[in-house]
C-alpha cells in the first residue's frame, strides 16, 4: 500500500468512525411519550368505593366475584351509549367518526368501543356538568339493570367520573412506572447530556385535568415533566387513536417519530402510532420485567 492509499485509508476510516458515533449518539436520544390514565395513574380502589357506596360494592362483589369490575364497566358503556344508535356496529362507527384513516377505535380502558358522550367529554366539546347530566337521564331510562343496587351504583359511577374534583381525587401515583420515569429522567448520553426528552399525550377532559395537575398527592409525578410538554385530548379537541393528535404533537416539538416511544395501555393507540413510525410500549407494571426490557431497548 503505498502512501496515499495509507492516506486516503486513514482519512475514510477516521470519517466512517465519526459517523458511527453520531449515528449512535442520535439512535440513542429517545423522546418517551405517557399517556396518563393506567400508565402512570389510576383510580384508587378504596376512594372510588367510597364514592360508589362501600356496603353496596361489597354486597355486589359477593354476589358477582371476579366478574363485578366488568359488569359494572360494561354496564356503565350500555348505559352511556343507551339509543345513541341502534346496533353496535353503528356504535362503533359513530365512536371512531373521524378515525377512518386508521380504522382504529376509540376505547375505554378495557377495550370497549367509546360511546359519543365518552368522546364529548374527553374532547372537551361539552362540560363534564352537561355529559353527567345526559349520563343520568339515560341511567334512568335504562331497562336492563340487574337490580336496584346495581342501578344505584352505576349512578354513582357517572356521578364519580363527570365530577372532574372526585375523579382527579381519587386518581394514585402507579409506583413502578413513577419509578421507570425517574429512571428516564435520570439517563445521561455519552456527553453526559439528558438521554431523553419527557412528554404527555393523553385523552382528558380539560377539566378533570385542571384538578389533575393541582392535586397534591400527584404533585410527585407532574413536576416530573415540564408543562410546555403535556397534550391533553380536550385542550385540542382532539382524540387518540387519530392520526391528527400524533402528528400535531410530532409537528409542535419537531420530533422524529422514529425517534419516539408511546407508553400507552391502549391497544389501539400504541397501533395508531405504530403506523406512524413511532415505537409503542405497554407497561406490565412490574417494575424488574418493563426495566429489563427497556434496557433492551437501550432507554435505560
Amino acid at each position: 500500500m503505498n502512501h496515499l492509499s495509507r492516506s486516503l485509508y486513514w482519512f475514510a476510516s477516521r470519517i466512517l468512525l465519526v459517523l458511527i458515533l453520531l449515528i449512535s449518539t442520535h439512535t440513542q436520544t429517545k423522546h418517551l411519550i405517557f399517556d396518563l390514565t393506567y400508565t402512570l395513574i389510576e383510580p384508587s380502589k378504596t376512594s372510588v368505593a367510597a364514592h360508589l357506596g362501600s356496603i353496596d360494592c361489597s354486597a355486589f362483589w359477593l354476589k358477582h366475584g371476579s366478574k363485578c369490575h366488568s359488569l359494572l364497566n360494561d354496564t356503565l358503556i350500555k348505559v352511556l351509549g343507551h339509543n345513541e344508535t341502534n346496533n353496535t356496529k353503528k356504535n362503533q362507527t359513530t365512536a371512531s367518526n373521524a378515525c377512518k384513516e386508521t380504522g382504529l377505535v376509540p376505547c375505554d380502558a378495557s377495550g370497549k368501543p367509546m360511546p359519543r358522550l365518552m368522546c364529548e367529554w374527553l374532547k372537551g366539546t361539552r362540560t363534564c356538568k352537561l355529559i353527567c347530566s345526559d349520563s343520568l337521564a339515560k341511567c334512568k331510562e335504562y331497562p336492563s339493570f340487574l337490580d336496584k343496587r346495581h342501578k344505584r351504583i352505576t349512578t354513582r359511577m357517572i356521578e364519580w367520573m363527570f365530577n372532574p374534583r372526585h375523579f382527579a381525587h381519587s386518581m394514585t401515583i402507579m409506583p413502578s412506572a413513577s419509578r421507570i420515569v425517574r429512571e428516564c429522567i435520570s439517563a445521561k448520553d455519552k456527553t453526559g447530556k439528558p438521554k431523553h426528552t419527557l412528554y404527555i399525550l393523553s385523552n382528558m377532559d380539560p377539566e378533570s385535568y385542571e384538578y389533575l395537575k393541582k392535586a397534591r398527592h400527584l404533585s410527585p409525578l407532574f413536576r416530573q415533566f415540564d408543562p410546555k410538554n403535556i397534550i391533553i385530548s380536550g385542550h385540542i379537541k382532539d382524540l387518540k387513536p387519530r392520526r391528527s393528535i400524533f402528528k400535531t404533537l410530532l409537528e409542535k416539538y419537531k420530533l422524529d417519530p422514529k425517534e419516539c416511544i408511546l407508553f400507552d395501555d391502549q391497544a389501539e393507540n400504541r397501533q395508531a402510532a405504530q403506523l406512524l413510525g413511532i415505537t409503542p410500549f405497554e407497561f406490565t407494571h412490574n417494575y424488574t420485567k418493563d426495566r429489563k426490557k427497556l434496557k433492551k431497548m437501550g432507554v435505560l
